[in-house]
């Protein structure tokens, strides 16, 4: 059998770990539109300028909602019935990345083009545009640096370091989001992502995380059980 190289295990390693954060944005994706909604309902102050507000924030929320639905539908050559689909790749990159850029543009500065920008963040690493999809989350974590957003693009950008096997940026950006967890990016799901970047580099360290978890029920337990299996030696 052919060995695999420490390359191929830490591209493999990025993948999955995008994945895990592309699926978990997936299934929260409805209560992640509606937080934007809140925060930005809490923020108007003023009769006329809300009803304004409210009246911009409408528009902006169905079309990130559109937008969002657009990066997750399928490529198939066959329409579905309750599903977006597009006949091939370039088409829904091309679409999705039309919508989220013009939402950014008409937006610019409030929470939905933030999260625009997030998901044309990740729309980049897709297509494995590495470098420019680290220049948009670290503009975004600089202009969004707390709430829900930024801690979703900041474990984006802890993955990318971790992959550019630049450690301590990685480390910083992974530690931040442990202690200062969110509701789409809770403690455990950083300690998660933290564990399994340790894991090649220092399974001792990694071990460690993990355990913490394992301590706590359900799937992040059962997740964190899984990867200290993968160390070796545990």
């Amino acid at each position: 059998m052919a060995r695999i190289s420490r390359k191929q295990l830490k591209e493999d390693r990025f993948r999955k770990e995008v994945g895990h954060s592309v699926k978990y944005v997936a299934s929260h994706r409805n209560q992640f539109i509606v937080w934007i909604a809140i925060v930005i309902v809490l923020l108007v102050a003023g009769l006329g300028y809300r009803q304004h507000e409210q009246s911009q924030s409408t528009a902006a929320r169905h079309r990130l909602h559109e937008a969002i639905n657009m990066f997750h539908g399928r490529v198939d050559t066959e329409e579905r019935v309750g599903e977006l689909t597009f006949p091939t790749s370039i088409t829904k990159y091309n679409e999705t990345s039309e919508a989220l850029e013009s939402i950014t543009a008409d937006f610019a500065g409030r929470g939905e083009a933030h999260a625009a920008r997030y998901y044309l963040a990740l729309l980049d690493i897709g297509r494995e545009e590495h470098a420019a999809a680290r220049t948009r989350l670290e503009s975004l974590v600089a202009d969004a640096p707390e709430g829900e957003v930024g801690a979703l693009a900041r474990l984006a950008l802890a993955d990318l370091y971790a992959r550019e096997e630049q450690d301590d940026k990685a480390r910083a950006h992974y530690r931040h989001l442990i202690a200062q967890p969110t509701r789409l990016v809770p403690k455990e799901r950083s300690q998660l992502a933290f564990g399994r970047y340790l894991a090649e580099r220092s399974p001792q360290e990694a071990a460690e995380v993990l355990n913490e978890l394992t301590s706590q029920p359900g799937p992040w337990a059962v997740a964190a059980g899984t990867a200290l299996r993968g160390i070796d030696g545990s």
